[in-house]
């Protein structure tokens, strides 16, 4: 009888303790999600704050309407964007607000061609090309992602970013980089 007991004793011990892990484990997993979504909505409020101070320093410079239509609509797709291009939009509005228009539109086209890249990889037709801007473009018009009025914005994207690339202190119009910046907005979205 005694050693029926132990056993009895013992399993119930360890019922106990598989029960408590269990339920420490839901606990954790329980606190893991709720940390998730207050990062999730930490970081989309974050994103919201640089896409507004890119706003204000659009509305400060005069550009277009249109542009600040086009930052209002990526801000409404901002949840479905990846991090690492909201953390490129950030180093493109710091930019901005610092003066540094020409570099901004470098960084844009980074994410620009990023994005494209992203597409055309998946894309068998895609294979024989050169994952250079000018093509990538050039695929996203021929493919129905980019219209042509874009697809010509886009190339004086790549203008502004190559001219920031290959020569020593350029400048540009406000107006040239105000299109640019809108450029790559609408094209960050279209392909989306």
């Amino acid at each position: 009888m005694k050693g029926k007991n132990i056993v009895i004793v013992v399993l119930l011990g360890l019922l106990l303790f598989l029960l408590g892990w269990t339920m420490n484990e839901r606990e954790r997993a329980r606190r893991k999600d709720k940390m998730m979504d207050r990062l999730r909505e930490e970081n989309k409020e974050l994103k919201m704050a640089y896409l507004s101070l890119l706003e204000k320093f659009l509305k400060a410079n005069g550009v277009e309407p249109s542009v600040l239509e086009e930052l209002h609509k990526l801000k409404s797709e901002i949840d479905e964007m990846e991090t690492e291009i909201h953390v490129e939009l950030e180093s493109v509005i710091k930019r901005i607000s610092d003066g540094e228009g020409t570099k901004a539109v470098k960084d844009l086209a980074k994410i620009v061609e990023n994005t494209l890249k992203e597409k055309a990889k998946t894309d068998e037709s895609f294979t024989n090309r050169r994952p250079m801007l000018n093509d990538l473009l050039l695929y996203a018009k021929e493919k129905g992602l980019i219209c042509s009025r874009l697809y010509e914005n886009g190339l004086k994207l790549k203008e502004l970013r190559n001219l920031e690339s290959h020569e020593l202190a350029p400048s540009c119009s406000k107006l040239e980089i105000g299109m640019s910046v809108f450029a790559g907005i609408e094209i960050i979205s279209a392909v989306r």
